[in-house]
């Protein structure tokens, strides 16, 4: 290890900057101290793109406010909070259609999306809604779009014998249609579609 950085630049070419004069040819032998002319590369380097955000922010949130908060309870306030309760995330859950919160195929899916990780949860709830964390005050307080509360909501389509029966989300509306499938297997397959697939985007309703 040299006291370099290697990076790759927007036209893919390999760019190496040296840490400290003549790093290109000084081995590491204190990697503490290689951590330390790393950060400081780091903070030179990006301090005008960070200069530039912090002032962006200052002029909707002035300092004296965002003072008062550490950075992980800013990161609370701007991205929400990172588990996700399953649990909370079930009563907290509206139907549409034929569906209600008894109904087999909702018991299956809510089954099915138990037994997936933290991050597969995320992509889920992402693909769902748009967002891939839960608001800071839980899924109580989900939104739409427009900033209204919207919670999570599971509509109910015809299945199709035919086949291509797919999970379709609505995310300005913090919705799902979930066809109507025969079996708990078909619903965790198509959950699994969604997560393999990592389906993100919009569409306009």
């Amino acid at each position: 290890m040299y006291y370099v950085y290697e990076y790759t630049d927007l036209n893919g070419n390999l760019v190496t900057d040296e840490l400290i004069p003549g790093g290109q040819d000084k081995l590491v032998v204190d990697l503490n101290d290689y951590i330390e002319k790393r950060i400081d590369y780091m903070t030179k380097k990006y301090m005008p793109f960070i200069n530039e955000i912090k002032k962006s922010l200052t002029e909707i949130i002035p300092m004296i406010y965002l003072k008062e908060f550490s950075s992980y309870e800013l990161e609370l306030l701007i991205c929400g909070k990172p588990f996700i309760d399953i649990t909370e995330w079930e009563e907290n859950s509206i139907y549409k259609g034929s569906y209600n919160k008894s109904h087999k195929i909702i018991i299956w899916f809510w089954n099915a999306l138990s037994q997936h990780t933290q991050e597969e949860l995320s992509k889920f709830l992402q693909f769902s809604t748009g967002s891939s964390r839960v608001p800071i005050k839980g899924f109580k307080f989900l939104e739409s779009n427009r900033g209204e509360i919207s919670k999570f909501c599971i509509n109910s389509v015809d299945y199709n014998k035919k086949g291509n029966n797919y999970i379709k989300a609505h995310t300005c509306f913090n919705r799902i249609d979930l066809p109507m499938f025969k079996s708990e297997k078909e619903v965790k397959e198509s959950i699994q579609y969604v997560l393999n697939n990592e389906i993100v985007g919009f569409g306009i309703e």
